[in-house]
């Protein structure tokens, strides 16, 4: 019995040849504990998405740390975090591993002001992002 040829398999395009509407900024309101607000815009080329509820930090921005290797260094952590919360979760080390845990505690552990974050960030270099 021949065997029957497989038909050839077609992949679809990475890239669409239509033309997409591009987001330029995203902006977001910020209202703190004591009254205040902020409006911050987030530029696109560097941040892929915003998460802004503990259920979306952990579960769907933690599921994808789980099996990647990513570290954050102090500096960045300071960087985005401050330095009340990067000695919180890092205490004397150099860098952490991403992990769903490390983003739980960022997101429940209060700044200088003793105010939590209301959103992260997940940065175009797959780091975290405040």
């Amino acid at each position: 019995m021949a065997r029957k040829k497989s038909p050839k398999k077609t992949t679809a395009s990475a890239t669409s040849p239509l033309p997409r509407v591009q987001v330029t900024g995203v902006v977001v309101y910020l209202q703190y504990p004591d009254g205040t607000t902020r409006a911050v815009t987030y530029d696109p080329r560097h941040v892929e998405a915003l998460f802004w509820s503990r259920r979306a930090v952990t579960e769907i921005l933690g599921r994808y740390y789980t099996d990647k290797d990513v570290s954050m260094d102090r500096e960045h952590c300071i960087r985005c975090f401050g330095p009340a919360r990067t000695r919180a979760i890092m205490g004397d080390q150099p860098s952490v591993r991403v992990t769903p845990d490390l983003l739980g505690r960022l997101w429940d552990t209060p700044d200088e002001q003793g105010c939590c974050i209301g959103i992260l960030t997940k940065e175009g270099n797959s780091s975290p992002g405040g």
